[in-house]
């Protein structure tokens, strides 16, 4: 029971830490996989700043971009 507790605390600090990171946060990390050109892996941080600040430029083109490398232009260019 003590370690079904443990868990389920640990998974809700863990959440609460996912839900707490700030678009320029996502956006950092995003950058760090594009950077090696692993634009699968960096989608969903571009994403998640996109959707947490969708008027800055520079989420807008970066989540656009790597939406293009991974082939999905229909939604790249409803994006732009």
């Amino acid at each position: 029971m003590r370690r079904i507790f443990s868990m389920g605390l640990l998974m809700c600090v863990c959440h609460g830490w996912i839900q707490a990171q700030t678009p320029a946060q996502f956006f950092a990390q995003g950058e760090q996989y594009a950077a090696k050109e692993e634009w699968a892996s960096a989608l969903p941080y571009y994403q998640s700043a996109y959707e947490r600040e969708s008027d800055r430029v520079e989420y807008i083109y970066h989540y656009a971009l790597s939406l293009i490398h991974v082939y999905d232009y229909t939604d790249a260019l409803q994006i732009l």
